[in-house]
């Protein structure tokens, strides 16, 4: 058994936080068998070309980067600048 970080329930499927490796192997539709490293690569590359940064990513890198510890306050009080 496998369990999924995370799972959204594409097409109105029920939500699931386990799976096995013969179900990912027949299901998942970018990591099966025959694909290979290079293809899934060059597919997930050209979908985060179409993709805008997620508003809260420079944020939470840079508090993570820090050990969870925020970033100094800038001369007008910010701490993301």
């Amino acid at each position: 058994m496998r369990h999924s970080v995370h799972d959204y329930g594409p097409n109105g499927r029920e939500i699931r936080w386990e799976t096995t490796v013969a179900e990912q192997d027949s299901q998942n539709i970018r990591v099966h068998s025959g694909v290979t490293e290079d293809h899934f690569v060059a597919i997930r590359e050209a979908r985060k070309a179409t993709l805008a940064m997620p508003g809260r990513s420079p944020p939470s890198s840079q508090a993570n980067v820090r050990a969870c510890g925020l970033p100094e306050l800038d001369e007008a009080l910010r701490s993301f600048s």
